[in-house]
């Protein structure tokens, strides 16, 4: 007797979603101390000017923008929403996060049970999806918003429409549209919801061929292609599909990927927030042997549970055709792989771990039955504490990058990127040496090699600030003329700015301006200290001061375009 059997009521299910949740709840708990993170979260929430206001015109704005490279508009609605009412605090964007995590598993227990009509089922699904280490990065990201919302939609979807099959009223049919669309803007990765339908339909048991099932496919096909055409769209303009790789590199990954999925699914152990391309030598070319072995197995088993199990088939095809979108057929990004792709997918692999182990809890020997009860207890167990440990992965940027450096120590751009972490935060020891490294792995990285020579500078400001001011007055009471005065005057107001003392600074800045009118740091220094001040007109009227003096200062065009690209931006930034 297989798991899908009829149950009159849901009577004890309410007991089963209890535990569940709590296991979730329970397992998911660390992440509710985390911080922000420097993966996205600044473009997604720190330093996205379109959350910091609710108004008509931002909205229409964010519907029409992508964020790095992605439509996530209702994600980027909800940051909105929280920034208006918690500013940066970031707990509450963990616990929106928390609770949403917490929903859709409810909704996976609530779909595995309206499809199986089996509360163990239900149970099993929701447990093992609630609870996998492989859901951390989707839950206790803050930026991965849009996974939550999104797999929430899809599920719900799929509910209405199981009830439109089951009831045939028309209002589940068009719930079901807009869950989809819902889903659809909060993440493009819903695209996938009309195959899904075509597969409930099967295992239904309706005739996938007849009109009224092909006619009412249509609109779920239509708003597909439509979000897929803008996603495209915009993860080409921001330049995401700009990655350069040989024919060969791109079948080894594309090759790579399911059993890869499949392998961490089954054993979530040495996760990262990031599987990085990498070159492929002769042993990374013998194991493709391996990965089509277990795409020949999976192709096997649709064909031989075909006809034999709709359980065995739903779970495999549901898996199969949700983690299309992410198999990076178009490669996208430096990252082959990423444990948030499987937030929906899995649940079709969680599906067919429901059916074996419902063949075992009905076997008719008792150790077959205890042996599975033990299992799952120790599956279960397991899983929650590798999903506790893995929250404190994401606690901060400087802990999430030693993460992945441990997988990748020899990546030259991820210790340029903590680097410059510590940087923006005064770290600028810390920063030097990760610069240092980067260069030490790739001595022609010209960003490291940028960003060590501004750090070195600014820690060089640092000291002079230190000095204290008796000490400048020294240096600038003997300095041989005008031109070293000025210069002393400058190198000291960018000393105290970087204290954040702007009016010390513009003080400082206005007297070398007086002292050498002719010397264009001096208005660009003025430029870009107005700017932090507020005056984005009286910023703009110093850089082309300075432009104007000298129309090759680099500094003072890069300032002056940014001011005018994001004009608007800057005086909504400066005015909050």
């Amino acid at each position: 007797m297989g798991i899908i059997r009829k149950e009159r009521s849901f009577k004890s299910g309410f007991f089963y979603l209890l535990v569940v949740l709590v296991l979730t709840a329970a397992a998911f708990l660390p992440s509710l101390s985390n911080g922000f993170v420097d993966f996205d979260d600044p473009s997604y929430v720190i330093n996205n000017t379109l959350i910091r206001s609710f108004s008509p015109a931002n909205l229409d704005r964010i519907f029409r923008s992508a964020f790095v490279g992605c439509y996530c508009p209702l994600a980027v609605i909800s940051y909105s929403a929280e920034y208006r009412l918690f500013g940066l605090n970031a707990f509450f964007y963990h616990l929106t996060n928390y609770l949403l995590h917490l929903s859709v598993t409810a909704a996976v227990f609530f779909f595995i049970y309206k499809l199986s009509a089996s509360r163990r089922a239900a149970f099993i699904v929701s447990v093992l999806f609630g609870i996998h280490p492989m859901h951390v990065e989707s839950v206790a990201w803050i930026s991965e918003r849009k996974d939550l919302l999104c797999a929430l939609f899809y599920i719900l979807a799929l509910i209405s429409y199981l009830r439109y099959l089951d009831i045939k009223r028309r209002r589940h049919y068009i719930l079901s549209i807009l869950y989809f669309v819902l889903a659809l803007f909060s993440k493009p990765m819903a695209v996938t919801v009309p195959l899904v339908l075509i597969l409930l339909d099967h295992f239904c048991g309706r005739d996938l061929l007849s009109i009224r099932s092909l006619l009412e496919k249509a609109p779920f096909f239509i708003a597909s292609a439509v979000f897929t055409v803008i996603n495209i769209s915009f993860q080409s303009a921001s330049g995401a599909t700009g990655l350069v790789a040989t024919p060969g590199v791109k079948i080894y990954f594309l090759l790579k990927a399911i059993p890869f999925y499949l392998a961490k699914i089954f054993a979530p152990v040495n996760l990262s927030a990031m599987y990085l391309y990498h070159n492929i030598n002769a042993a990374h070319s013998a194991e493709v042997k391996y990965y089509l072995a277990v795409l020949a197995l999976l192709l096997l088993a649709v064909i031989f549970f075909g006809r034999r199990s709709k359980e065995a088939i739903f779970g495999t095809l549901f898996f199969l055709m949700t983690v299309l979108p992410v198999l990076k057929i178009v490669p996208a990004g430096d990252c082959f792989a990423a444990d948030r792709y499987m937030y929906i997918p899995s649940i079709g692999v969680f599906y067919l771990a429901a059916v074996f182990f419902g063949r075992l809890l009905e076997s008719k020997f008792g150790i077959a039955r205890w042996g599975a009860v033990f299992l799952l207890s120790a599956v279960i167990i397991i899983l929650a504490s590798l999903t506790w440990q893995r929250c404190g992965v994401w606690k901060d940027t400087e802990t999430l990058y030693m993460d992945v450096l441990k997988r990748y120590p020899d990546r030259a751009p991820l210790y340029n990127d903590l680097g410059a972490h510590f940087a923006e935060r005064g770290d600028l020891d810390k920063a030097i040496r990760c610069f240092g490294i980067a260069l030490a792995f790739y001595p022609d990285y010209k960003a490291a090699k940028e960003n060590l020579a501004s750090t070195m500078e600014d820690k060089r400001l640092r000291a002079v600030r230190e000095e204290g001011e008796p000490a400048f007055k020294a240096r600038l009471e003997g300095a041989k003329d005008a031109g070293e005065k000025v210069k002393l005057l400058n190198e000291m107001g960018l000393a105290e700015g970087q204290s954040n003392d702007i009016d010390k600074a513009i003080a400082l800045f206005r007297e070398a301006a007086e002292l050498d009118p002719s010397y264009a740091e001096s208005y660009n220094n003025l430029g870009f200290s107005y700017y932090l001040k507020g005056d984005v007109a009286g910023a703009e009227g110093y850089f082309r001061k300075a432009l104007e003096l000298d129309p090759g200062h680099k500094n003072a065009k890069r300032n002056l375009d940014f001011i005018l690209s994001h004009k608007e931006d800057a005086e909504r930034v400066v005015k909050k």
